[in-house]
C-alpha cells in the first residue's frame, strides 16, 4: 500500500484520530434508544464486543501477516470493518432520532444552534 515510513505514520494518526472521536458516540447509541435494563444491557454489549475485539483483534493480524508475509491485508480488513460499522450507525441514525420525538411528535429538521 505505502511504502513510506512517514506517510504510513501520518495515514495511520488520521485513522486512529477517525476511530477515537467514534468511540464517545459509540457509547450513546445503546441509550439513546433504549431505556433501563435494557440500556444497561447495551453498553453491556458493546464493552463485550470491545473487549472481544482487542482480544481476537491481534490474534488477527498476526494470523494474516503470517499467512500473506504483510500486514496490508489485514489492516484493509480492519478499515473495512470500521469503514461498516460507520455506514451502519449512519443507517440509525434517523431510527435514534425518532426515538427521542415526544409522543405524537412528526420528526423534522433539527433544530438550529443556540448562538
Amino acid at each position: 500500500m505505502v511504502s513510506d515510513p512517514i506517510l504510513s505514520t501520518l495515514a495511520l494518526s488520521v485513522a486512529l484520530v477517525g476511530i477515537y472521536a467514534a468511540i464517545a458516540t459509540s457509547w450513546t447509541l445503546p441509550t439513546a434508544f433504549l431505556t433501563g435494563t435494557a440500556a444497561a444491557g447495551g453498553l453491556a454489549l458493546v464493552n463485550s464486543i470491545g473487549n472481544l475485539g482487542g482480544f481476537v483483534g491481534p490474534y488477527f493480524v498476526g494470523w494474516i501477516k503470517t499467512a500473506t508475509g504483510a500486514y496490508s491485508l489485514a489492516l484493509l480488513i480492519i478499515g473495512v470493518g470500521v469503514a461498516l460499522s460507520g455506514l451502519i450507525a449512519l443507517a440509525m441514525r434517523p431510527a435514534v432520532a425518532n426515538e427521542r420525538l415526544p409522543a405524537g411528535a412528526a420528526p423534522g429538521p433539527p433544530p438550529a444552534p443556540v448562538p
